[in-house]
């Protein structure tokens, strides 16, 4: 026994040796040509990810923190079948936290050929202890060939389909072919074999799922029964697919495509700690060569003490800082909000201006949203000096810039991405409300009378205490 635990020990030693050395190369620069699509619209980025699964030959590599099993992850899964039983390699690395691939649609799939794991599966009780690492890093990729990186998880509310939660995020994402592809697929590789990543089985005695979701029986045979239901296609399946590509076809041919000559992909490696972080640093040292401007569009924007100092250096600079993030009604979850009201304030003292969303229909997402859904951003998106362009999973938050594994394109000396990036950051300005020195709102009502019903107690009392703990946030 003694013998065996020393050959793990070993064998772990040595991969972290070996993975150290396979990622020491990120950030990866390119300055040969690739053809990069700016998606800004779910309905674009759910068709985007249908067709390249379509057009896979050998293998589609999926890292999200979220793949749910609803209707956009029914559209995909059925896709992934379809290239698995042709042959093609499938691997879907996510999260086991929070609304995860369920582990008996794992197996079912499994049964086609396509493998799931789970990235830190067994850390739920060491979730404190850890502080919560997780893997938030978004890379879609196909063939080696093509791939999507960005904000967006997979879900029905960040792929405009009306859901459970009546949520809908915008964000944004670059659709990339070229050869930084492959640079891109060495890093899932190196997520994929480490020890963190584990396929899990289904458990004999699951607990019951939630109401919303059509796999969540207590019942292990009836969970799996359900989880067999969920990948054939029925009537109202089809009449929603066919809804989503009317849509997604004609969002998808009107999103703008440029050429990049020199760009950068950055992710961070497979551990929690200060070596294996590489975004933040590549961020930090990227912003504080802004001259001119600084535009972000951040779905929180909770500031440390690193992100502070830069922030200062640009406005020493007479640098123009603009920050379209989230109001109480726009963000998932209102106590992030709270958090940052404060900070946000404290920034507008100084001189940079900043916008929050009012929850209304965002022009560019999907106008036939059922009454009472609100809008809001998941973008994790800056624009410096008109120029250079960051799209990725980095938020400006203590959890993105200290906790999680994170990962991001940036785009260099590309005007007009970083104009189109703008405009439409802009026009999502043109449906938010303007923050004062005072932490209210220029053009809005007071902004504790946002706060949505039901919402109240949990923003003030839990708000609170999140504020008080937020270090570990």
């Amino acid at each position: 026994m003694k013998k065996s635990k020393f050959a793990l020990a070993v064998i772990g030693l040595l991969w972290l040796t070996m993975a150290s050395t396979a990622l020491a190369m990120t950030p990866v620069h390119s300055n040969q040509s690739h053809e990069l699509l700016l998606i800004t619209n779910g309905s674009a980025a759910l068709q985007a990810r249908l067709e390249m699964i379509e057009r896979a030959q050998t293998s589609v590599a999926i890292e999200s923190y979220l793949l749910v099993a609803d209707s956009s992850g029914k559209f995909l899964l059925q896709a992934l079948q379809k290239r698995a039983k042709a042959g093609v390699k499938v691997r879907i690395l996510c999260d086991l936290l929070d609304q995860a691939l369920d582990p008996f649609l794992a197996t079912v799939l499994a049964e086609d050929g396509i493998e799931v794991k789970y990235y830190r599966p067994s850390s739920m009780a060491k979730l404190w202890v850890s502080k919560g690492h997780r893997n938030h890093r978004k890379t879609f990729i196909v063939d080696g060939r093509e791939m999507i990186v960005g904000g967006r998880n997979s879900a029905d509310r960040y792929m405009d389909i009306p859901n459970h939660r009546n949520f809908l995020f915008v964000d944004y994402e670059l659709a990339v072919k070229g050869p930084i592809v492959e640079d891109v697929l060495a890093s899932f590789n190196e997520y994929w074999s480490s020890p963190l990543s584990e396929k899990v089985a289904a458990s004999r005695h699951p607990s019951k799922g939630p109401s919303w979701s059509s796999i969540n029986s207590s019942n292990p045979s009836e969970r799996e029964w359900q989880a067999r239901q969920f990948l054939v296609e029925s009537p109202e399946d089809q009449a929603l697919r066919l809804q989503v590509a009317t849509l997604g076809i004609k969002a998808l041919e009107a999103s703008p495509t440029f050429e990049s000559k020199s760009l950068w992909w950055v992710g961070d490696e497979p551990m929690n700690s200060d070596s294996s972080r590489k975004v933040q640093g590549f961020v930090l040292d990227h912003i504080i060569q802004a001259q001119h401007s600084f535009s972000a569009e951040e779905w929180a924007f909770i500031t440390t003490p690193e992100m502070e100092q830069a922030l200062d250096q640009l406005l020493t600079k007479k640098v123009r800082i603009e920050i379209l993030t989230n109001s109480y009604p726009s963000a998932s979850d209102p106590i992030l909000t709270h958090i940052a009201h404060p900070i946000e304030a404290r920034w507008v003292q100084k001189g940079v201006r900043i916008l929050e969303l009012q929850a209304i229909p965002v022009p560019g997402s999907n106008m036939s949203a059922p009454p009472g859904t609100r809008f809001g951003t998941h973008a994790k998106t800056f624009v410096i000096d008109g120029k250079d362009t960051f799209i990725g999973s980095y938020n400006f938050d203590p959890r993105s810039q200290n906790i999680n594994s994170e990962d991001g394109l940036y785009i260099e000396n590309l005007p007009e991405l970083a104009k189109a990036v703008e405009q439409t950051m802009k026009t999502r300005m043109s449906v938010a409300w303007e923050m004062n020195a005072k932490g209210e709102y220029v053009n809005g009502p007071p902004v504790d009378q946002t706060i949505p019903k039901g919402e109240r107690f949990k923003t003030h009392v839990l708000g609170g205490l999140a504020e008080y703990l937020r270090g570990l946030f």
